[in-house]
């Protein structure tokens, strides 16, 4: 083998090795680019469903408030109910005092 084909196989296994390496980055930075694209799908897709899950929090979270609104007028109105009730029951015993201090009254005058 003459030193011209040494040089020349050299030279073409320098250059099968380079296109070797360079494909192999090429699809080496193919796959990291399908994977960032994988992951930044796979982060939206979990956006949307993070988004989804507050929308319901928030819908349930609106269903209490609205639950614990009409609970809060229901007590409201049964407060102004047992609050006449109670006046009502007030008058009634300063009436049957007054009946009762006239029944003490003439039971004495009488006696």
């Amino acid at each position: 083998m003459s030193h011209m084909t040494a040089i020349s196989m050299e030279a073409g296994s320098q250059v099968a090795r380079g296109l070797a390496l360079g494909s192999m980055a090429v699809d080496t930075f193919g796959r990291e680019i399908r994977k960032e694209r994988r992951a930044a799908a796979n982060s939206v897709d979990e956006l949307a469903i993070r988004l989804q899950e507050a929308r319901q929090d928030q819908a349930a979270a609106q269903r209490r408030a609205v639950a614990a609104e009409r609970a809060q007028d229901d007590l409201a109105v049964e407060v102004r109910l047992l609050s006449k009730a109670l006046s009502d029951e007030r008058r009634e015993l300063a009436a049957m005092k007054s009946a009762y201090a006239s029944l003490l009254a003439r039971s004495s005058r009488a006696a």
